[in-house]
């Protein structure tokens, strides 16, 4: 099926899953972890915990852009959203001992799950490769993953605001939420066809060469 647009639309829509999921897990973390830092740590420090994730996600974006070629995307994309799953689970620990550093833990881990994500609608364009696609097929693809975040300003904060508190503890339904999330992230990422293609960037760059 590598040249059916439907099935390489499909590779899209699990890319922009993938991103939705990512950006819920972030506004999950905005909505939750400044209120449990605050009640466990202190108001001044509510911010610490979103800021390391956020610099964990931009240091592993970083190191994405050397992994990728060398151990590829899907392991690259797969070991990401499975990071993100181990600091959530780390966060669970942190909101039942009511830990401020096994929070910090958490959301350093959580960060490459959200940096590496920011790249995938530039993989959703690699489906649509000149000149056998217009720049038009790139700029729609590009347009599907970012636009499927939109889902995700509903769920995050809502899914947070109907289990955060379940499970016998405060918040720990929340970051149990986020390990599902983030696990869902890794399978669908993973379903990616990227040996196809990886494939066909290869045959670009030979002709490019020649």
């Amino acid at each position: 099926g590598g040249g059916n647009e439907s099935w390489r639309m499909a590779n899209v829509l699990l890319l922009g899953m993938g991103w939705m999921l990512a950006m819920s897990g972030l506004f999950v973390n905005i909505s939750m972890t400044s209120s449990a830092v605050s009640r466990f740590a202190g108001q001044q420090l509510s911010t610490v915990p979103v800021g390391l994730h956020m610099i964990s996600s931009a240091v592993s974006l970083c190191i994405a852009y050397f992994a990728i070629p060398r151990f590829g995307r899907r392991t690259v994309y797969i070991v990401a959203g499975l990071l993100g799953a181990v600091g959530s689970a780390v966060m669970i620990v942190g909101s039942r001992l009511e830990t401020f550093g096994l929070l910090l833990a958490g959301s350093i881990l959580q960060g490459p799950s959200f940096g590496v994500a920011q790249s995938f609608r530039f993989t959703a364009a690699a489906f649509f490769p000149a000149p056998q696609f217009s720049h038009g097929w790139r700029t729609r693809s590009i347009s599907i993953t970012v636009g499927c975040a939109v889902f995700a300003a509903g769920i995050g904060p809502e899914a947070t605001r109907v289990v955060r508190d379940e499970l016998g503890k405060d918040f720990t339904g929340g970051y149990t939420l986020l390990v599902g999330l983030y696990l869902a992230q890794a399978l669908l990422t993973g379903l990616v066809d990227f040996q196809w293609l990886e494939h066909i960037q290869k045959g670009q760059q030979q002709q490019q060469q020649q």
